[in-house]
């Protein structure tokens, strides 16, 4: 147990129509064995009764607090959550995914350890029936700046998500950072922004969030135009941030990064049978995209430029693409 003489930590849960979910993920919140907690639900304009579940939550427990919002996404959902935090750190939670009781007091006692104002776990996946997927860890086993972290998550495709951390507050406040509203994939440019300002990072390989794998969630969409153009921007967001910066150049792998994202792109399209028009052009303009950047991308290792000129050339027809992704999955 801790004490109250720890720093008041904010855990802001966006939901939306998560009626199944909702009471798994709040309880796992509450049974933190961190006590100095405020827990603020972010009701998206939920009609399945989410919204009854989560004031109920807060009628019984005076740490949970509710607020109710017209329907505007996950982004505007967590920059309301944001606004009203009190905490001196932050944690995002999905409503639809649950946390071990030790996640806000090992990821504080990491960041306190460390110095650092930024500290992250590793995660379990599982699906709707509950049966969990293996995953590896991925973190690097000492602390990085800032920068190295940004380098470090470009260089090995470390995933962008924001609910795998506990930030401090200052991050968001000084540096008037919030998520982009409207649109999906805010984490990438959003996270690339809080390590920019974040003088150190540290790490641990415990999985201490569990996330949940279903078909309503973003990765388990259908391509959409909109979805596309969403994760295109978020991209061109974080490589424009980094590069109204004066150490830009010393961000060598962001054309890797952007590479690697753009294949993460297609391979939505590959699962499609078909595309209309529209996607059609979009699927064009990405392969074009990804040849040029495989020439001029500086990898890091010959492995892996191999593989990635491989794939690339393999874009010149999707029939062949796809197949290609279907082979190796």
């Amino acid at each position: 147990m801790t004490s109250n003489k720890n720093p008041l930590i904010s855990i802001i849960v966006p939901i939306y129509n998560v009626e199944h979910y909702l009471s798994r993920c709040i309880d796992s919140i509450l049974s933190q064995t961190y006590q100095n907690m405020e827990i603020i639900l972010v009701d998206d304009g939920s009609k399945d009764g989410s919204e009854l579940i989560a004031d109920q939550y807060a009628k019984n427990h005076s740490i949970v607090k509710v607020i109710h919002k017209k329907n505007g996404g996950l982004s505007s959902a967590r920059n309301a959550g944001l606004k009203i935090a009190k905490g001196e750190w932050i944690a995002f939670v999905d409503s639809d995914d649950y946390v071990d009781s030790s996640f806000l007091l090992e990821l504080y006692n990491l960041a306190t350890r460390n110095n650092a104002d930024v500290a992250t776990c590793t995660f379990t996946p599982f699906t709707d029936d509950g049966s969990a997927l293996k995953k590896k860890p991925f973190w690097p086993s000492e602390p990085l700046s800032g920068s190295e972290a940004i380098n470090d998550m470009m260089k090995n495709k470390r995933p962008a998500y924001i609910w795998l951390n506990l930030f401090r507050a200052e991050l968001f406040k000084k540096n008037k950072i919030v998520f982009p509203d409207g649109r999906k994939y805010e984490d990438i440019s959003t996270k690339i922004m809080l390590l920019y300002n974040a003088k150190k990072v540290a790490f641990t390989n415990e999985p201490l969030y569990h996330y949940l794998i279903h078909r309503n969630s973003i990765t388990g969409e259908k391509m959409t135009e909109t979805k596309c153009d969403d994760y295109l921007e978020a991209i061109k967001t974080a490589k424009s941030f980094l590069a109204s910066k004066e150490d830009f150049n010393s961000f060598a792998y962001i054309d890797y990064y952007e590479l690697c994202s753009l294949f993460t792109l297609l391979n939505y399209f590959a699962k499609e049978p078909s595309l209309n028009k529209a996607l059609e052009a979009k699927w064009r303009a990405i392969s074009k995209r990804i040849r040029k950047l495989s020439v001029a991308t500086k990898y890091p290792s010959n492995k892996a430029r191999i593989k990635l000129l491989f794939a690339a050339s393999a874009t010149l027809s999707r029939r062949a693409y796809s197949a290609l992704y279907r082979s190796i999955k």
